[in-house]
């Protein structure tokens, strides 16, 4: 049930950046997967949000510790090996979150594990480390380093993996990045860890250039050359706009050491809509036998009325046939309120001249997710090699129960039951139980395999921070439109109001005082929110909000 800690760096030097600034851009699908063990954070940023969402609690209960337990089956009982304490700060933030695991030969619970976050004085998250335990020292060594500047952007951070036999560092990564006045990213030092000296060594730097109106105009990448000490060009990507400030393109360049010249390697040409939505992107190779421009592929777009993704195909180029030959496509569909219900991904067949689903992802009307699939195809026959499936249960107060875990049955081309995840809450709502079970085919039933108990306390050292209600009165749930009155706040201060998502997303933040009234944005979803005031730099009140239309 325990998750591996594991911290992947990937330096992608050929996919140039599309994130500049343009109406209505179309994300890149990204698929974040719900958690399907209990355990220690997989990964810097689930660590991270363990963090934030530890601040959302809606009332004074904080998770004092969580017990990881796995069933035996000899004796059809639980065997406990590993806890979990939490301890936070007087703003109810995150502040350790440690780990000890029990040693059957000592019969004692030694340090595995912590993790420790330090926050400024309006809440913002200053740092967090994770640290691993040395049992022959007898201390915590720093594996992980993640630092933020003034505006939430990392400026350093840092991971390492700690040989606990030579006592070193066995590899690493290090980011540096640097930041204008726009907090806008000049510069990111990439550095890997020498394991011979153990010290950090450059290896890679990219630098940023803007134009007046903010958008990304060049990235160039370097390597680090130790002969020379000292960097050496290897990439460069130019990026174009038209006068309205939408993206009409990039270029792309390889750094010929020989001539000491940039030379083109692959572009990309956009079509916009009159407001700016691509509808057509262009992507081309350079060919140095021809001094000429070839076809590579050919992404396109179709949106509806709201300007939301409905479909986007992507096609590669024939040289044979001259032609575009299909790829992979992304079909969306929406609610009237414009939450996303489903979302199809697929390739294409050229043996049976047809699409493969290869991912399907779908949600209810407040976006949360009920169900999703994804499936692994072998490309020398294209057929179905491996899926996985899950489906998502709520309660009432959109809380998970249950979800339930499927693979794909190559033979029979079904989904069969593999496993399911459940949720215990206790009357004040918080999560006391997760427990996980097998499915036995056999015997028809489910199997007892791990759970997590979890501990709530009033005594973590938190403030009893007022209910929402004492500061500020609304109705609940909240119509769209309707304000938020705040009359109990001091006079002539401004206050520091923050709007959650129940995932724990910051989505809307502003400065009120005293005797204003609060509206909403018209844009936010409806469905369950998390609202905290800050004053004088702490939390003083929070409260959940149920919008409606």
């Amino acid at each position: 049930m325990k998750k591996i800690l594991f911290f992947t760096t990937i330096f992608i030097l050929w996919s140039a950046t599309e994130t500049f600034t343009q109406t209505g851009f179309p994300s890149i699908p990204y698929h974040p997967l719900p958690v399907l063990r209990p355990g220690r954070p997989a990964s810097a940023i689930e660590a991270l949000n363990e963090a934030k969402l530890a601040q959302l609690a809606p009332t004074y209960w904080m998770l004092d510790s969580s017990w990881y337990s796995n069933w035996i089956v000899s004796s059809s009982s639980w065997f406990l090996n590993e806890k979990n304490f939490l301890s936070y700060n007087n703003s109810g933030a995150l502040q350790d979150n440690l780990y000890k695991v029990y040693n059957s030969g000592t019969n004692h619970w030694d340090n595995l594990t912590q993790y420790v976050y330090q926050y400024g004085g309006s809440g913002n998250t200053v740092s967090y480390t994770g640290q691993t335990w040395y049992t022959t020292g007898g201390y915590w060594v720093n594996f992980m380093y993640y630092h933020y500047n003034d505006y939430g952007e990392i400026d350093t951070s840092f991971y390492l993996n700690f040989n606990p036999t030579a006592n070193n560092f066995s590899s690493g990564s290090k980011s540096i990045n640097s930041y204008n006045s726009s907090n806008q990213q000049l510069q990111s030092i990439m550095q890997l860890w020498d394991t011979t000296f153990q010290v950090w060594v450059n290896s890679l730097m990219m630098q940023y250039t803007y134009l007046t109106t903010g958008q990304m105009s060049e990235q160039l990448t370097q390597t680090w050359n130790t002969s020379s000490s000292d960097w050496i060009n290897s990439q460069m990507t130019e990026y174009s706009f038209n006068s309205s400030g939408f993206a009409t393109g990039y270029i792309a360049y390889n750094w010929n050491d020989a001539t000491s010249q940039w030379v083109p390697n692959m572009q990309a040409i956009y079509t916009n809509s009159a407001t700016g939505l691509p509808m057509q992107k262009l992507y081309q190779q350079w060919n140095s036998g021809t001094s000429s421009w070839d076809n590579s592929s050919l992404d396109t777009y179709q949106y509806n009325a709201n300007n939301q993704l409905l479909e986007s195909t992507d096609q590669v180029w024939n040289p044979s046939s001259s032609g575009w030959v299909n790829n992979w496509m992304q079909t969306n569909s929406y609610f009237l309120n414009g939450i996303q219900d489903t979302m199809y991904q697929y390739y294409w067949n050229p043996n049976a001249s047809d699409w493969m689903a290869s991912y399907y992802s779908q949600n209810d009307s407040l976006g949360y997710i009920i169900e999703y699939y994804s499936k692994s195809i072998d490309w020398s026959n294209y057929m179905y090699i491996s899926g996985y499936r899950f489906l998502y249960f709520y309660n009432s107060q959109y809380q998970p129960t249950e979800y339930q875990h499927y693979d794909l049955n190559i033979s029979t081309n079904n989904w069969d039951l593999s496993s399911h995840h459940l949720y215990t809450y206790d009357g004040n709502g918080n999560n006391t139980l997760e427990l996980d079970q097998n499915y036995n085919d056999t015997t028809s039933s489910y199997e007892n395999e791990d759970k997590v108990d979890h501990f709530y306390s009033f005594t973590t050292g938190i403030n009893n921070t007022p209910k929402l209600s004492s500061v500020c009165y609304y109705e609940n749930p909240l119509p769209k439109g309707k304000p938020i009155q705040c009359p109990n706040l001091q006079n002539g201060k401004n206050y520091l109001v923050n709007l959650y998502s129940i995932k724990g997303q910051l989505v809307y933040s502003t400065l009120i005082h005293t005797g204003e009234s609060l509206y909403l944005p018209q844009t936010l979803t409806v469905g369950p929110y998390f609202l905290k005031v800050f004053g004088d730099e702490k939390m003083i009140s929070q409260g959940k909000i149920i919008l409606t239309n």
